[in-house]
């Protein structure tokens, strides 16, 4: 997971609660840095968009196997999705030196 953490800490730029962060350390651990990375997701949030509303919106649409949609991988953004939006106290980005 450190190495999905990192991945995540490295290209978000967006202020992030541990709940929000988990979410996308989740979904990079599945879909992969290379394609978190390039994605829309990473790029609105290094925008300045509303960290709930682009997961909300972008989360959704990551799931899909081989031109197929995956109940699974609905079931797992879904969970993320949800995560992301419990509220939490705890800053997790950017890291506090």
């Amino acid at each position: 997971m450190t190495k999905f953490e990192k991945c995540i800490t490295n290209m978000v730029k967006a202020t992030l609660n541990l709940n929000q962060y988990g979410a996308l350390v989740s979904w990079a651990f599945n879909m992969g840095c290379g394609a978190a990375e390039s994605s829309t997701l990473v790029k609105r949030l290094n925008k300045g968009e509303n960290v709930n509303t682009v997961l909300s919106d972008e989360l959704p649409q990551w799931v899909h196997g081989n031109g197929e949609v995956l109940p699974g991988l609905v079931r797992r953004r879904n969970a993320e999705v949800e995560l992301a939006k419990k509220s939490g106290s705890a800053q997790a980005l950017p890291p506090k030196c």
